[in-house]
């Protein structure tokens, strides 16, 4: 309790500045800048204030991993590290990790730049539509990208990340993997991805059905039954709603829940294993035995999922389009010409077309992209960050690409999170190097390495082997409009 009238108009003015910071920091109209973030702030987990200046500290070689950290002669900063070899997909060009397909300084080869209106776009320099702001909108990145959600209520985009991609892999219904799974995890602000660095955490809400072997470097927790045609393997905890059924030999490293029953040609638990009493366990092995209920609580966020389609639709009208000068057809305005789209940062939105050519889109800054309708390209389509950005995509339709389709960047798959209203079936050559939801079902068809992870509103299936690599940046609440303050997590006490 406050002591004296002084102190009481004190603490006022306190509390009303914290509220206008909050209201206003993640603003809801496009076109205001006086928000963008102040010198101290830089886009995404990637970035640091170095010499009071926003660097990638993910690729810079004079600030490797932090600020100051100098990497030596014949050596690249990749991933926060000095390597003197790149990632795959990665060439090593002076002091750089450069993508040959899309750096602008480095077309195809280290010592090809392409000219002023050019953009790289799958090793060739072509006519680039780059857009810019001329004030200062865009400076650290620009400001939070405020989700407006008329149905389900707004969220910055860190906040809608952290909520919702908990989880390497999740579903709301089903899922069913018809050749093997495998899941572990990194963190991509602190090194490249190496096998098993980190756990990937898997959550079902209903049935998990593998029908090969299965190895999970991480907890799994499945509200139904898990059931697994070959072997299992668990280096965390197992919590299973229903009954576990596994043809081979069953491995869990950490503790076991079984709410109904157990059928594996060996199970090993190295914990405890939590069974109801009178549960048959033949000859299993086990650290403790638990007689107890068990209640598994489906895990997946499926309550936060958005509503995509009202995000699309809100920024129709509401965006900063006229601030850069572009047109939501433009797209189709060029569907048989344009190669390569570069944004600022910003809500841009865009109509859905059938471009001919291949096409790769670059983000720059905290970016987010609205597109109506079904998106096709008849060749290779490439959507991605540059290295320190951020890019929301959102999709009131389907996304479709004739060739290679390539969503992120596997050096930085936090940095992209895909949303997609209808169903989703990705076949052919796909690379998803981010996050992908889809508030329908999604299809696998064929074999996938994923770095990032998958999140079905509905069901989730693959026809072929599946690997996901869950990258950790995701739910880390390093992103600068927390730690400024601006659209505070509610369990962050501001």
């Amino acid at each position: 309790m406050l002591r004296i009238k002084l102190r009481k108009i004190t603490e006022l003015f306190a509390v009303l500045a914290i509220l206008l910071l909050i209201l206003g920091a993640c603003s809801d109209d496009p076109g205001e800048s006086e928000n963008q973030g102040s010198e101290e702030q830089c886009p995404g987990p990637y970035t640091e204030l170095c010499d009071d200046e926003c660097i990638s500290t993910h690729t810079t070689p004079d600030h490797c991993g932090s600020c100051g950290t100098t990497c030596g002669e014949g050596e690249a900063c990749f991933s926060g590290q000095c390597v003197e070899t790149c990632g795959a997909g990665l060439e090593m060009c002076g002091r750089h990790c450069v993508d040959l397909d899309s750096d602008p300084d480095h077309c195809r080869q280290c010592d090809n730049s392409c000219g002023d209106q050019e953009g790289c776009s799958l090793g060739e320099c072509v006519e680039s539509m780059a857009f810019e702001r001329d004030d200062d909108h865009c400076v650290s990145g620009g400001p939070a990208i405020l989700i407006e959600d008329p149905t389900r209520g707004d969220r910055c985009s860190g906040q809608l990340r952290r909520e919702l991609f908990t989880f390497a892999t999740c579903s709301c219904d089903r899922a069913v993997f018809e050749g093997t799974l495998d899941v572990d995890g990194f963190d991509s602000a602190v090194g490249p991805y190496e096998p098993e660095l980190l756990d990937g955490p898997v959550g079902m809400n209903d049935h998990l059905d593998i029908e090969d072997h299965a190895f999970f470097d991480g907890s799994v927790t499945v509200a139904g039954r898990l059931d697994v045609e070959d072997d299992l393997l668990i280096t965390h905890d197992l919590s299973v709603g229903e009954n576990l059924r596994v043809s081979g030999d069953a491995t869990v490293d950490g503790n076991a829940a079984i709410a109904d029953g157990i059928s594996a040609s060996a199970l090993s638990v190295g914990g405890s294993l939590a069974v109801p009493a009178g549960t048959d366990l033949d000859d299993y092995s086990y650290g403790e035995l638990l007689e107890e209920d068990v209640v598994v609580d489906p895990p997946c966020p499926c309550d936060s999922i958005p509503d995509i389609a009202a995000i699309v639709d809100a920024r129709r009208d509401h965006n900063d389009n006229a601030e850069i000068g572009i047109d939501a057809a433009i797209l189709n305005e060029h569907y048989d010409s344009i190669q390569h789209l570069a944004l600022p940062c910003g809500h841009f939105f865009l109509n859905g077309s059938d471009v001919e050519t291949d096409l790769t889109i670059i983000a720059h800054g905290r970016t987010a992209i609205y597109i109506d309708d079904v998106f096709t390209a008849g060749g290779d389509l490439r959507i991605l960050p540059a290295p320190g950005a951020e890019l929301d995509l959102f999709i009131d339709g389907q996304i479709i690409a004739e060739g290679t389709l390539t969503l992120g960047s596997p050096n930085y798959p936090a940095a992209t999170r895909i949303y997609i209203d209808d169903q989703i079936s990705l076949e052919g050559d796909v690379q998803l190097n981010g996050y992908l939801l889809g508030e329908d079902h999604i299809t696998l068809e064929g074999n996938l390495e994923v770095f990032g992870g998958l999140f079905a509103g509905n069901l989730l299936s693959a026809e072929g082997n599946t690997s996901v690599h869950y990258d950790h940046q995701v739910r880390e609440a390093t992103d600068p409009e927390l730690s400024n303050g601006i659209c505070p997590d509610p369990d962050v006490d501001n």
